[in-house]
């Protein structure tokens, strides 16, 4: 398309007509998620909107057209990976707006775009690992948001956009480890949806708080959200919706972990069932409840995997409950080959040179202690171990003891006991007071001490008379 420039005269009136066909192409593109073609017309139009616009510097429109198309060009970086480019678009963009701002500072539409702007820039930046950016990126969109809120106090829209502001930095404050201020925004923006009815978004508020209470072992505080969500899922999806198996699935590892066998058994008896009711074949048979549960996993897989990827918490969910239904099904080998594949998954995550020390725990953690013996690997989970305590213990965090819990088992795990027990005592005396997990952790240490013991006590040969 680049030469049809050089035929097209250098007039106004033309030069809008094929800025129109490159951003009709580049819209086109998009909506097809065609990233690499709509880069490529946006770039096409660029130029021609900047002669457009110093040539009438006085048009809003194409000022606005430039905007616009600055986005999408940012939008593109983004979703290709380029987080560098997409940064660098997004920071032009703010600072197109905020002359706009200086220019007419009455005009709410530019706060608001101004508002998406930093939003936008607080994802790439979350993405590239740099949170504290993406932090202030937040609190500057959740200011301008509050700002318009007080002018425009009955405007629903500008409401919602600031309840997805709340759990986006609550998102970057799990990513920190920060849970007590992750839990403060979620809950803002749970409360923001419900007065608004945002039905959706409540489910995404509801779904945050379930996993984050789960994450820290709240499980009662988890355990009433994942049935607030899955009660909300099924009214609006049915209970045999994809989306509200997955939900009860992890409601009833939730239960499991807390001891509520009886009631976990049951959840996972009714997801079997509601497979079961639109898994029947034209004679009315049903399968064998294990072979339901496969067939469930096994058809959302790859709805989940094309949708979310492979690193959403909802496919490593149906990877695990794949998993389990092949080992009750005595199907070994399958599940050792989907149990291979997950760890895979988590493994590439834990490669990155961005991972988060988040990941990079889990992973040291699942090496450890792998329901499969054979994928445990506690030499590598000791380099993860590693990893994760040097970027966790200068950020601090309430949860730092369970880093260190996990470095001492690695090093046990290891040989190193003696290093074991030095690591799980400053786990220890870094416990919360009257925290439930403090006795899982004291018991760790006996058995280091113990073990360390054994091996400084030399044999007794016997042969004493």
């Amino acid at each position: 398309m680049a030469d049809v420039v050089e035929n097209f005269p250098d007039d106004e009136r033309n030069s809008t007509r094929l800025v129109g066909l490159y951003t009709r192409l580049a819209t086109t593109f998009l909506e097809n998620r065609n990233f690499d073609a709509a880069k490529a017309e946006i770039l096409n139009a660029m130029p021609i909107i900047a002669r457009l616009v110093a040539d009438r510097p006085e048009s809003a429109d194409y000022k606005t057209l430039s905007f616009n198309v600055r986005v999408n060009l940012a939008t593109c970086h983004a979703a290709l990976g380029d987080l560098s480019g997409a940064e660098s678009a997004y920071l032009e963009t703010i600072k197109t707006v905020e002359y706009r701002i200086r220019k007419d500072p009455h005009q709410p539409g530019h706060r608001l775009n101004l508002a998406g702007a930093h939003t936008n820039l607080a994802r790439v930046y979350g993405l590239s690992g740099r949170i504290d950016d993406a932090v202030m990126q937040h609190e500057a969109a959740t200011s301008i948001y509050r700002t318009l809120i007080n002018r425009f106090p009955q405007n629903n829209q500008l409401k919602k956009l600031l309840a997805d502001s709340h759990d986006s930095f609550g998102e970057l404050s799990v990513q920190q480890s920060e849970y007590e201020i992750a839990e403060v925004h979620h809950l803002e923006a749970f409360k923001i949806r419900d007065e608004i009815q945002d039905r959706e978004g409540v489910l995404e508020s509801t779904e945050h708080l379930a996993y984050l209470y789960w994450k820290l072992k709240r499980y009662a505080d988890a355990i009433a959200n994942f049935e607030r969500l899955i009660a909300n899922l099924t009214e609006q999806f049915g209970a045999s919706h994809v989306r509200t198996m997955g939900k009860q699935n992890d409601y009833g590892l939730v239960l499991a972990e807390n001891g509520q066998s009886e009631a976990a058994a049951k959840v996972f008896e009714s997801i079997i069932a509601a497979r079961s009711a639109i898994g029947a074949n034209e004679s009315g048979d049903r399968l064998e409840s294990y072979e339901d549960a496969a067939s469930l996993f096994e058809t959302s897989l790859p709805e989940l995997r094309q949708g979310l990827g492979e690193q959403h918490p909802w496919f490593k969910s149906a990877m695990r409950g794949l998993a389990e239904a092949y080992t009750k099904l005595d199907r070994i080998e399958d599940a050792l080959t989907v149990h291979r594949e997950l760890l895979d998954y988590q493994l590439t995550a834990a490669e990155a040179a961005d991972a988060s020390a988040i990941t990079l725990n889990d992973i040291a953690l699942m090496l450890l202690t792998h329901e499969i013996e054979s994928l445990r690997d506690p030499k590598r989970a000791l380099v993860y171990a590693q990893r994760a305590c040097e970027l966790k213990e200068p950020v601090g965090g309430g949860d730092i003891w369970s880093y260190l819990d996990t470095l001492a088992m690695a090093q046990h795990k290891t040989g190193d006991t003696g290093a074991a027990v030095e690591t799980q005592k400053q786990a220890v005396s870094l416990f919360p007071d009257g925290d439930s997990q403090r006795a899982d952790a004291m018991r760790r240490l006996d058995e280091y001490e113990a073990a360390l013991k054994a091996e400084n006590t030399p044999p007794d040969k016997g042969g004493n008379l």
